[in-house]
């Protein structure tokens, strides 16, 4: 029997949406051993090359900080990267609001280059379950991010 006619089976037979037989598997409490250097220093042929824009970047550094204006790309003291991202695969906003590989809300790019990397436990998801008269009869947050003890909304 063909699919083309049947609605239900548009998404293709169910052997072709089983589990991939290879794929990355951690525990949500995994933690990555290895704490490496992010530091890149090219090497002379390539800072030799590059010298002219080399030197137009610490100009334009120097400015910004006299200014007190923001460096979009800073390259003299780049943000470290953290172990919580998940895969670059883009995210809600094509990459403006990123997710740890937990589910959590990690990493904002609200302007261009400026990222804020924290987790807002405000930013997550909750499930809600209600009855016919809009009584609520379940609600659970959708995160296995670890909640703080801190006192939110207090001043």
């Amino acid at each position: 029997m063909s699919s083309k006619g049947n609605p239900t089976k548009s998404m293709g037979d169910i052997s072709e949406n089983k589990i991939p037989s290879y794929g990355l598997k951690l525990k949500l409490d995994h933690e990555y051993p290895e704490n490496r250097s992010q530091r890149f220093i090219p090497n002379l042929r390539t800072i030799w090359t590059l010298l002219p824009l080399i030197l137009r970047y610490i100009i334009f550094y120097i400015k910004c900080k006299l200014t007190g204006k923001s460096i979009i790309m800073d390259y003299i003291h780049p943000a470290k990267a953290k172990l919580i991202y998940g895969v670059p695969i883009g995210g809600i906003g094509s990459g403006t609001i990123g997710r740890g590989f937990r589910g959590e809300f990690c990493r904002f790019q609200m302007k261009p280059g400026l990222y804020e990397c924290n987790t807002v436990e405000a930013n997550q998801f909750i499930i809600t379950i209600k009855d016919e008269h809009q009584k609520t009869i379940f609600q659970s947050l959708l995160s296995t991010f670890p909640k703080s003890h801190s006192n939110h909304g207090k001043v």
